[in-house]
C-alpha cells in the first residue's frame, strides 16, 4: 500500500521524480565533462587531462548511484528489499568509484609522464616496463578494494589471502627464470653497459646489437647470424663493448 509522503504525493511516485531529476542532472554534467575535455586538450599542461579523465565519467555515475540510493529512500519498498537501503551496499559503490578514479589517474600518469621519460631511449624494454607499471599498479588498486568490500560485507578473507598467496607464490616459482631475465633487463635499461647498434662481445661471440627486450637481447653477428641471449645470462658475463666510450676505430698491431 503506498504512503503519502511530501505534499500528498506517494513514495513510488516522488522516487520517479528523484529518478528524472537525477538522470537530467547526470546528462548535463556528462555535456559538462565533455566540454571541460575538449578545453583540456587545447592546453599544454596534461594535468587537466588527467583529472578530467579519472573524474569525468565517475563523477556522472556517482550522480546516477546517488540518485537511486534516494529514489529508494523514498520509494514504499516491500519488506524483503530493504535490505537494500543498508548503507554499507553503498559504502561498497564509493570503494568502487573510488579505485576506478585513483586506478585511472595513475594509470594515465604513468602513460603520460613515463613515455614522456623514455621517448629519448632507443630500447623498447623501458616502453615495456611503463606498460608492466600500469597493470601492476591498476591491479594492486583493485585488488585492494576488493579485500575492503569484502571486509566492509563482512565476508571472512583469510581464506582468500590464504589462496592468495599460495597462488603468488606457485606463480612465482613458475616464473622464476622469466623474472630473472626480466629483472635483469631492467638492470640492462638502467645501467646501459650497451644500446642498439653498438658492435659488442658476449662469451666469445662478436655482433652488432638489435634489440633489447624484456627476457633477452639480440645481437646479429658478423656473418649475419642472430644469436640470442637471455638477459640473466648478460648479467653473469663479461661485455666488451666496442662502441665505447667512442666509435673510434680499435685496432691492434703486433
Amino acid at each position: 500500500m503506498a504512503t503519502e509522503t511530501l505534499f500528498g504525493i506517494s513514495g513510488n511516485l516522488l522516487a520517479l521524480i528523484v529518478v528524472i531529476a537525477g538522470l537530467i542532472i547526470a546528462i548535463a554534467m556528462y555535456g559538462i565533462v565533455g566540454w571541460f575535455r575538449r578545453k583540456a586538450e587545447t592546453t599544454e599542461s596534461k594535468i587537466d587531462d588527467l583529472v578530467i579523465a579519472a573524474f569525468g565519467t565517475p563523477a556522472v555515475v556517482a550522480v546516477l548511484v546517488i540518485t537511486l540510493f534516494f529514489s529508494l529512500q523514498v520509494a514504499d519498498l516491500p519488506e524483503q528489499f530493504q535490505f537494500i537501503l543498508d548503507s554499507k551496499y553503498i559504502n561498497v559503490v564509493w570503494i568502487l568509484l573510488g579505485a576506478w578514479i585513483l586506478s585511472t589517474f595513475l594509470y594515465k600518469s604513468i602513460e603520460t609522464y613515463g613515455h614522456r621519460l623514455v621517448s629519448g631511449t632507443e630500447s623498447d624494454l623501458d616502453d615495456r616496463m611503463i606498460a608492466l607499471a600500469q597493470i601492476t599498479c591498476k591491479y594492486v588498486i583493485w585488488f585492494a578494494a576488493l579485500l575492503l568490500i569484502l571486509h566492509i560485507l563482512e565476508i571472512n578473507i583469510t581464506p582468500f589471502l590464504a589462496g592468495a598467496g599460495i597462488a603468488g607464490l606457485a606463480i612465482a616459482l613458475a616464473a622464476q627464470d622469466f623474472l630473472s631475465n626480466f629483472f635483469g633487463g631492467a638492470i640492462i635499461a638502467v645501467d646501459k653497459p650497451f644500446k642498439l647498434n653498438d658492435r659488442i662481445t658476449i662469451d666469445q661471440f662478436t655482433g652488432d646489437v638489435i634489440c633489447v627486450g624484456a627476457r633477452s637481447t639480440r645481437i646479429k653477428t658478423v656473418d649475419n647470424q642472430v644469436i640470442t641471449f637471455p638477459n640473466k645470462k648478460i648479467m653473469d658475463s663479461y661485455v666488451i663493448n666496442y662502441a665505447q666510450p667512442d666509435m673510434l676505430l680499435k685496432v691492434r698491431v703486433n
